[in-house]
């Protein structure tokens, strides 16, 4: 019998190419996203899509009917705009992490990946970042996957078996089995690496791209950088 997978956000690039990697790998996967950000588009045919927000008690408990596992990567995650809407950002990120916690724990449900941010570390005053690093996040988004966070180490001294990964810059794509390829969505462009590329592919124009830090092991300090 095949392992039942949700993912909140699953429209999105990183919940889209989770959900087609594990269909290529015998799981069955069910897709919750408003379609906010997500694309409908970015879906795998293959799995079961329900539209709807995850503040609904009542749509995520029959969306998690017969689930396993719950991967959770819906959330709001410009910077900016979180300065500009911070209230958005707790509504969403963290009652909406709650909502799914408390809705999980109701039908059965003790294991939930949770898609975090390095945003929480702020600037971070040890370098290598370890996961003991102090958290101190500079703006409400990250503030709001902080709350997320320590509602679900909450929730873990009551049985919930949980995972956080605090993505730093992501990058890629995934072909799935059917020859689809899943990649960013770049319409509203807001992460690092493409954002370098889309200012190094400027033709003959001469283009500058800005490396913070003067402290590192080489030979002037900067970070290194390579294309």
């Amino acid at each position: 019998m095949k392992r039942k997978i949700l993912i909140t956000g699953g429209a999105g690039f990183i919940g889209s190419v989770i959900s087609s990697y594990l269909l290529d790998n015998v799981f069955e996967v069910v897709v919750i996203d408003d379609l906010s950000t997500g694309n409908k588009d970015a879906l795998d045919e293959r799995a079961t899509f329900f539209q709807g927000s995850i503040l609904d008690k009542s749509f995520l408990t029959t969306a998690l009917t017969g689930v396993d596992t719950v991967i959770h990567c819906a959330a709001k995650s410009i910077v900016e705009e979180s300065v500009q809407k911070p209230e958005l950002y707790e509504q969403v990120n963290y009652q909406g992490t709650k909502v799914l916690l408390d809705v999980m724990s109701q039908v059965g449900i003790n294991k939930i990946i949770f898609s975090s941010t390095a945003a929480v570390y702020g600037e971070a005053k040890t370098q290598p970042i370890s996961e003991s690093t102090v958290l101190s996040a500079l703006n409400p988004y990250g503030e709001s996957k902080i709350k997320c966070e320590e509602k679900i180490g909450r929730k873990v001294t009551d049985g919930l078996a949980a995972i956080t990964f605090r993505y730093f810059n992501v990058a890629g794509s995934y072909k799935n089995s059917l020859g689809k390829l899943f990649f960013e969505n770049h319409e509203n462009e807001s992460h690092l690496i493409p954002k370098i590329l889309n200012k190094l592919n400027k033709g003959d124009k001469e283009v500058t791209v800005d490396i913070y830090g003067d402290k590192r092991q080489t030979p002037d300090g900067s970070c290194i950088f390579k294309i």
